[in-house]
Parts: C-alpha cells; sequence; structure tokens
C-alpha cells in the first residue's frame, strides 16, 4: 500500500470509528465530531460550546448540520497545516 492509500485509508477509519453513532451512518454530527476532537486531537478538551459550534459550522459546508467524509477531509488538510506551521 502507498503512503497516499495509507493516509486515505487511515482518515476514512478514523471517520468511520464516530460517524452515525447516534443516528445515522457515513456523517458526523456536532456531538460526534467533539468526541472525535476531544478522543483525538490533543488540547481541544478545552474548547468551549461555542468555539466546537463555530467550528462544527465551518466544516458543514453545505449547511445540513452534518459533517459528511467529503468535509472531513477539508478538516484533516487544515489540520494538518496548522500542525506544518507549528
Amino acid at each position: 500500500m502507498t503512503t497516499v492509500s495509507e493516509a486515505v485509508t487511515s482518515l476514512k477509519e478514523l471517520f468511520d470509528k464516530y460517524a452515525g453513532n447516534s443516528d445515522e451512518k457515513g456523517t458526523l454530527t456536532k456531538k460526534e465530531l467533539t468526541e472525535m476532537l476531544h478522543n483525538e486531537v490533543p488540547g481541544t478538551e478545552d474548547m468551549s460550546k461555542a468555539e466546537i459550534k463555530d467550528f462544527f459550522d465551518s466544516l458543514d459546508e453545505d449547511g445540513d448540520g452534518r459533517v459528511d467524509f467529503k468535509e472531513f477531509v477539508s478538516f484533516a488538510v487544515t489540520l494538518s497545516m496548522l500542525y506544518e506551521m507549528a
């Protein structure tokens, strides 16, 4: 497996681990995204509800109240760029 395919597989596995736990498979609710952030991204435990809402809304590009895999990948790319700049 190539490095790119390993990265995509890892992203999909992470997304699937949290997506649809509440009710709808294949999307993240705000609650599921919050759980994922707190469990998987160090330093997010202290985010306020307002910060989480703003972050969720910025990911939810189509405004349907859920984050699909395409929107999640945008988040991963942004996170990657932030880590690179740190």
